[in-house]
This record gives structure tokens, sequence and C-alpha cells, in this order.
């Protein structure tokens, strides 16, 4: 039961990135800052959704190792462009777009969806990203590949 927790709410994390284009955004240019830690390719190692409006959507799976069936995976390109894969049952989900990082707060845009912004450190190629998704705290921690 929690495998299809844990499938349905990190394919849940990938899919709003990639399927919610009837949100649309600004027509205005946005100005994107870089901050090098951030730069590279990140794994998943942690994911925590907590103080769910639905208490059933709360977990915790603090033993995640990227395989080619599970994977969340990010890469920031020093240029701003984003990559995000998220494999689920051997399944991949991709989605691209752009990324912005300062001051503690990343952004991460995706053409089409609501953008993604929290707040963040890196910490011994460590990237801890906490931000908020469909009514859950989420904490997502990555080691740098």
């Amino acid at each position: 039961m929690l495998k299809v927790l844990k499938g349905g709410l990190l394919a849940l994390v990938m899919c709003i990135l990639v399927a919610l284009a009837s949100c649309g955004g600004s027509d205005d240019t946005p100005v994107f800052v870089v901050d090098p830690d951030l730069v590279g390719v990140w794994k998943a190692n942690t994911f925590i959704a907590s103080n769910c409006e639905d208490e059933a959507n709360n977990q915790s799976d603090t033993n995640l190792v990227c395989t080619s069936f599970e994977c969340i995976e990010f890469t920031f390109e020093d240029d701003s462009d984003y990559i995000g894969r998220n494999i689920v049952d051997s399944v991949p989900t991709i989605s691209e777009g752009t990324w912005s990082a300062e001051n503690g707060t990343l952004t991460i845009d995706v053409p089409g969806v609501i953008p993604l912004t929290g707040t963040y450190t890196v910490s011994n190629s460590v990237l801890t990203f906490n931000y908020n998704l469909n009514g859950c705290d989420i904490q997502l921690v990555m080691d740098k590949d």
C-alpha cells in the first residue's frame, strides 16, 4: 500500500510539472539567476510529504535509490535550462523548462505549468528543496550525481 501511495505521489510531483498546460503563465520575460552550486544532475534520496490536507497523502521515504525502475532526477544547467526526470514502475516522465535560484529560493518553471517555488540549501553536494504542492509540505533531499 505504501509503495502505491509513494508511486502515486511521486508521479503526481512530476505530472503536475508536465500536465497542467491549462494553467498558463505570464507573458513577462522572466530574469533567471543561476546559482553555480545547483548546476549539475541531482538524484533524490529522501522524499517527505507532510502536513497534507488529505492525511492519506502524508508519507516519508528516506531510502530512495535511483534505478531504471524508480528515480527522481533534476538537471540544472548553467544556462538556466531545467530537465526533470521521474521514473515510476520503469515508466519515465520528462519535463523541461527553466530554473532560477536567488537568496535561498529556487523556482522551476515548466511551460504551461504554475512554477514550483520553494526554499533550498546546498551543503556537501546535498540539495534540500522544501516546497508546497497540492496541499502538502514537500521536502526533497537530493545527492549530486
